[in-house]
């Protein structure tokens, strides 16, 4: 019997972004059984590719899940003058 031959493992490319809020990836979970305090259900989930810096939000419903991405993409700009929030990658 002879030896199997294969190429080495090659670790895939790292193609995370090279400054900040260049790419921000959003997630969301719910509908949950049980309900917080408020009444909220699902969690948005924000976090920022290169830094790996992450907001949660907690919402009510999958609809509010817009109006939650703008108000992360200002929180996320306002200490950081020179940078803007370039590209969202929402999973659906």
């Amino acid at each position: 019997m002879g030896k199997i031959f294969q190429k080495a493992f090659q670790p895939p490319e790292d193609k995370a972004k090279t400054r900040l809020l260049e790419l921000i990836h959003s997630d969301m979970n719910g509908a949950m059984q049980t309900q917080t305090v408020h009444g909220n259900q699902c969690i948005s989930m924000f976090t920022d590719d290169h830094s790996r810096y992450t907001n949660l939000y907690f919402t009510t419903g999958k609809s509010e899940n817009p109006a939650k991405c703008k108000e992360c993409g200002a929180k996320v700009e306002k200490p950081l003058t020179m940078s803007k929030v370039c590209q969202i990658k929402v999973d659906c």
